[in-house]
């Protein structure tokens, strides 16, 4: 679903510097007690990053200088903040606006980085230097494209999200909530439904909900069983999908049907199996008919 993190070729270089008081150290060494760490690096806002940072071991009377460092290439800056000395940080880097910010002040420009059309990843580091001690974290930010999970057949009889997958990718760095999340999970009437139908929900969901939600050019979509169809059908019928998915993966799709429907059908569970969705899952649907471009509609 998701690439090795590249570099964006109009991504940004950032260095900020925070003064606690008065003199310049000539020289730094590590250690001597004293350390900083980066607690968490998190979407503040659509195009917004949150870098959260604690210190300690800083002396009363000494100045300290913090740098926070955010290279994947462009245009570096530098800005001096006078603060008293704090035992945690917290700054936003702004993609969209090409600002960094102190709270609600702007204490550094770079140049804009334009709606993402891949995932992105690079090193952010963070230096503190006080007399002659040093100390430094460093750790990878990921913006992943924003990532739209629709189940197949049957999802709307349980409703909720698959708990164990959302836990995975929340640990690969996802967020399903929060000012702006980054991964989606489509419910739908799949005994009510056509498969033009769900697929024109899921057109309609993604417009409306996860596009504005997220400052990306392009998503990713995972698709199971009929939810693979349905985003399928998107990519071949709705216009500007085949540009704004990047990554489709599907798991289990019955791209030339499922003979199941047939069997299902001599069952108790027979009205599940003559659906309008089912119908679709059958390997005799008339739409799954190849030509030399694409997949066309010959239902008429």
């Amino acid at each position: 679903m998701t690439k090795a993190p590249r570099l964006n070729a109009t991504s940004i270089g950032v260095v900020i510097v925070f003064v606690f008081s008065l003199l310049t150290p000539a020289h730094a060494d590590e250690d001597h007690g004293l350390s900083i760490r980066i607690i968490d690096i998190r979407r503040a806002g659509p195009s917004t990053l949150g870098v959260d940072l604690q210190l300690s071991g800083l002396a009363a009377a000494e100045r300290a200088e913090v740098t926070v460092e955010a290279e994947p290439g462009g245009h570096a800056t530098r800005a001096t903040v006078v603060l008293n000395q704090p035992s945690r940080l917290g700054i936003g880097i702004d993609l969209k606006a090409g600002k960094v910010r102190l709270g609600r002040i702007s204490i550094a420009e770079f140049q804009p980085v334009p709606p993402p059309e891949e995932n992105i990843g690079f090193p952010i580091r963070v230096t503190v230097v006080q007399g002659l001690a040093l100390a430094s974290d460093r750790r990878m930010a990921l913006l992943p494209l924003p990532t739209v999970i629709v189940p197949g057949y049957l999802n709307d009889l349980w409703g909720e999200p698959e708990s164990g997958i959302i836990r995975v990718l929340a640990r690969r760095g996802y967020q399903t909530s929060g000012v702006s999340p980054d991964l989606f999970w489509f419910n739908y009437r799949s005994r009510r439904l056509s498969l033009e139908a769900a697929a024109s929900a899921l057109a309609t969901y993604v417009r409306t909900v996860v596009l504005p939600s997220a400052y990306a050019a392009r998503i990713n979509v995972v698709g199971y069983s009929l939810g693979g169809l349905m985003a399928r059908w998107n990519v071949a019928f709705e216009p500007g999908w085949d540009h704004l998915v990047n990554r489709l993966v599907l798991i289990g799709v019955p791209n030339e049907g499922a003979v199941l429907g047939y069997v299902y059908a001599y069952y108790p569970v027979a009205g599940l199996a003559r659906t309008p969705a089912a119908h679709a899952l059958l390997p005799t649907f008339p739409f799954w008919r190849r030509t030399s471009t694409a997949f066309v509609d010959r239902s008429n």
